[in-house]
């Protein structure tokens, strides 16, 4: 055999090794893709006129996304399209949180909560990808945060909650508000983003991707009370 077929057999096998390599021992450094926002619920018509309900459609692009769902007052139940199944976080302050797990991305999928009670001012559902699936939520005992009673009736008022240290989470602020609305909220609170809302309810986030501290968020006026909450971020 002439040198020509060694040397071409010895290219393949390198090639070959080349491949295994990469595919079954991948690189341990290949980047992650950025914890952001991957969608955000769209309203949409719900239920029968005489049902108190909201809904919602969500598409996504990526697989393995936490999907949060906050509710001004408590959902009595809550039906997804794409069967995905919404577990309580918490109830307090007037607001509750829910959230599941998607593992594949979601197109057009619809998510309808019903309210045990009226009325549904707010509600609205999000996904997260990034986020860590196997611990979704900071375990720390401080999370989530709820700083209730900030005003009575008419007359709700300014309202604050502060973190002392966030580690490497996205932080999720819901505000329960009378009819005004707090427009300011995103802008007096450093780092925050606004998810959507109206006036009688709102949500605001934060990615912190390493160790900060004092991470304050305030609603100057029109707020009854305040739920931070901390979904950790992949390592």
């Amino acid at each position: 055999m002439g040198m020509d077929f060694w040397a071409r057999r010895i290219l393949s096998l390198v090639l070959i090794g080349l491949f295994v390599a990469g595919v079954v021992f991948p690189r341990g450094d290949a980047k992650q893709s950025s914890p952001r926002l991957d969608g955000v619920g769209i309203g949409t018509t719900c239920g029968s006129p005489s049902e108190e309900c909201s809904a919602q459609f969500l598409n996504t692009t990526s697989a393995d996304d936490v999907v949060v769902i906050i509710v001004r007052h408590l959902a009595g139940s809550i039906i997804d399209s794409s069967g995905l199944k919404f577990t309580l976080r918490i109830f307090a302050g007037g607001i509750s949180e829910y959230y599941a797990i998607a593992r594949t991305p979601l197109r057009m999928d619809n998510v309808t909560v019903v309210l045990q009670h009226c009325c549904a001012l707010g509600v609205q559902v999000f996904a997260i990808q990034g986020a860590n699936t196997r611990n979704v939520f900071d375990p720390r005992a401080e999370f989530p945060q709820i700083v209730p009673n900030c005003g009575f009736s008419v007359g709700f008022g300014p309202c604050s909650g502060s973190i002392e240290t966030a580690t490497h989470d996205l932080i999720i602020a819901s505000t329960l508000l009378n009819d005004e609305g707090c427009p300011e909220a995103s802008r007096v609170s450093e780092g925050f983003a606004r998810v959507a809302g109206n006036g009688f309810f709102e949500v605001e986030y934060r990615i912190i991707e390493r160790v900060q501290h004092d991470i304050n968020f305030t609603c100057p006026i029109g707020a009854g009370s305040i739920m931070l909450d901390a979904v950790s971020l992949s390592p």
